[in-house]
């Protein structure tokens, strides 16, 4: 987990913020992003995460990096963190479910 945390925060040009959430999953909030700009960074990072880790990690396994994605375009007072979180989780288990390397990404309203 914290190669994957030091890789993000070093490949996200964007101001951001990291968490590890465990050994496997990172999230990072991105609060000046809208959904766009959140799933071409989200295609970087998955691009360059694995080649960032493999060059400092000696790892006997490949690196693949599966991404879940959820913005809100408009919050309002309605907006739950809670909702925002579930989302990103639903999206990544679908990315995960697609075979890995591949970016899922909805809109919570």
């Amino acid at each position: 987990a914290t190669a994957l945390n030091e890789a993000m925060t070093s490949l996200v040009d964007s101001p951001c913020e990291c968490l590890i959430i465990d050994d496997s999953r990172v999230a990072v909030i991105l609060p000046e992003s809208d959904r766009q700009q959140a799933v071409c960074l989200a295609r970087t990072l998955r691009d360059a995460v694995p080649v960032w880790i493999g060059q400092r990690e000696s790892l006997q396994v490949p690196v693949s990096l599966s991404l879940g994605i959820a913005s809100v375009a408009m919050p309002n007072r309605a907006t739950q963190p809670q909702d925002v979180i579930e989302a990103a989780d639903r999206c990544l288990f679908a990315a995960r479910r697609s075979g890995g390397q591949v970016v899922k990404s909805i809109d919570v309203l």
